[in-house]
């Protein structure tokens, strides 16, 4: 890993389209770097199995189903995040 992703150590990201992709990739990359990721996405089942792929425990990761279409549904996902 780079070490120009060292510092993502400790912090929180979010990444949208996580179940797949570049979402996905991003996601993974973040982990592995030390950051505590909330991989987001619309498709719950595709964001499980993605969940899986970067690790086998919930340490600095989550799982969020969110609709990035739907206002409340990012103020949702934003407010559990932060709060």
């Amino acid at each position: 890993m780079s070490s120009s992703f060292s510092v993502f150590r400790h912090k929180v990201a979010v990444v949208t389209g996580g179940a797949s992709g570049i979402g996905w990739a991003l996601g993974e990359a973040l982990w592995l770097a030390g950051a505590y990721v909330i991989l987001a996405d619309q498709n719950q089942k595709g964001l499980q199995e993605a969940g899986q792929k970067i690790s086998h425990s919930s340490e600095r990761l989550t799982l969020v189903h969110v609709d990035v279409t739907d206002e409340s549904s990012v103020q949702q996902m934003i407010k559990n995040t932060f709060t």
